[in-house]
């Protein structure tokens, strides 16, 4: 197929159309795609530079799920680690309004469980100490 188009070129140069490139010399191409690949870059580094501060606003309450999973309440520290790894995830991906809302539940849940689990601490005190009283 090469071969024929060469020959078609070399014997009936009328029939195909000069091509917009054949004029650029081997430093024009260089000096192009040098000046495509820095605009390439300069775009990536400002949407990462973008990413990363966006993420940082949000936060995860990552360490606060821990603690409530294995101190406080396990149900709710499951369900809050979850809501927790979402945030980080859509903070990843750059959506920030699904971060920011997994944010508000994670820190919700967190807070409820902690109060659950420091009231049936209290019930569970106060049950020992009446019981061994009643004794």
């Amino acid at each position: 197929m090469h071969a024929s188009a060469c020959f078609a070129q070399q014997c009936f140069p009328w029939l195909l159309p000069p091509s917009p490139l054949q004029d650029l010399t081997e430093e024009a191409v260089l000096l192009f795609f040098k000046a495509f690949l820095a605009s390439a870059i300069e775009n990536l580094n400002r949407k990462l530079l973008k990413m990363e501060t966006t993420q940082r606003n949000v936060p995860t309450y990552l360490a606060l799920s821990i603690f409530n999973l294995l101190c406080c309440c396990l149900p709710l520290g499951i369900a809050a680690l979850i809501f927790s790894l979402r945030v980080e995830n859509a903070a990843g991906t750059g959506d920030m309004e699904r971060a920011s809302q997994a944010s508000r539940t994670a820190r919700m849940l967190n807070i409820i469980g902690i109060v659950v689990g420091v009231i049936f601490l209290i019930i569970i005190i106060v049950v020992v100490v009446v019981g061994r009283t009643a004794k």
